[in-house]
């Protein structure tokens, strides 16, 4: 290796230590694990299909190990979906459609903590090609369900590692 790119890393990470940067499931003030708190959360049973696709992709994100710790904190999550036929042709029929998945969550403290109750909103769109096949609309819809939970699951997770950092002293 050259000292050009010796000297190059080693600027680097000087430079990135002294920026602040800090790394989002760590809190180093308090030595606590935003990861492992994310083990400790239990998520309430969602109402259809698309609720249960969406509990079991928020649950392994949570907790990819599937180890189950005492839970500290509940989600309770609500979804609303709605279906937008958009690209209309000549002969006015629809060609393609958004599917919207709206999800509201509660985020709450379970027993003896002080945390405050925290709400948010989400929402995903997923696009799908609308064909003459009835079987074809009605896989590419599920497939857009699928998908759009699957972004409303990262945008979950996202904002309960936020949350959590900041009940840990870091916010």
């Amino acid at each position: 290796m050259s000292w050009s790119r010796i000297f190059t890393a080693v600027f680097l990470s000087i430079s990135v230590a002294g920026c602040g940067f800090e790394p989002l499931y760590r809190n180093p003030a308090s030595g606590l694990s935003v990861r492992s708190a994310l083990h400790e959360i239990r998520v309430d049973p969602i109402a259809d299909r698309v609720g249960q696709v969406l509990r079991n992709h928020l649950q392994t994100a949570l907790n990819p190990t599937g180890q189950i710790s005492e839970p500290q904190w509940g989600l309770s999550v609500s979804l609303k979906e709605s279906v937008s036929e958009i690209a209309l042709e000549a002969a006015n029929y629809s060609t393609r459609a958004n599917l919207s998945l709206h999800a509201e969550i509660v985020f709450s403290p379970l027993e003896g903590t002080a945390a405050k109750v925290r709400k948010a909103t989400f929402r995903a769109v997923s696009s799908y090609n609308l064909v003459d096949s009835e079987y074809a609309n009605l896989v590419a819809e599920r497939d857009a369900r699928k998908r759009a939970a699957i972004d409303l699951v990262e945008d979950i997770r996202r904002q309960l590692v936020l949350w959590l950092r900041s009940e840990t002293g870091t916010g």
